[in-house]
């Protein structure tokens, strides 16, 4: 017995434990402001916020002739109110740039 202690120090000495430590993060943006309007999104299927054009080429960093070009190609979700001001669905403005396919907007070919 004696002459198997030194094995036995020798292999708890050479063994190692390997510790593997996942770090996951999330990043939440909050955007709220008093200008928006709360309503039901057909392309979501949810309550979402809505932007007029200005406000949405501001908080996206594009121009409004660029959202407005978005809205036309299908991209974005939009409704025009009453008296004709064009809003546009924050959920489907915060979407785009990640490349994210939207749910039920049809998508214009070029052909068209």
């Amino acid at each position: 017995m004696p002459e198997l202690l030194p094995e036995l120090l020798e292999e708890q000495v050479n063994t190692r434990q390997r510790t593997a430590i996942t770090v996951e993060t999330h990043k939440v943006t909050i955007i709220r402001h008093r200008n928006m309007v709360r309503a039901w999104c057909d392309g979501c299927e949810a309550e979402c916020d809505w932007l007029d054009a200005e406000q949405a080429a501001v908080w996206s960093g594009q121009t409004t002739r660029a959202v407005c070009r978005q809205v036309e190609a299908g991209v974005l979700h939009f409704r025009e109110t009453g008296d004709g001001r064009l809003l546009i669905c924050l959920a489907s403005l915060l979407a785009e740039p990640r490349g994210e396919p939207q749910a039920n907007v049809p998508r214009l070919n070029s052909n068209d």
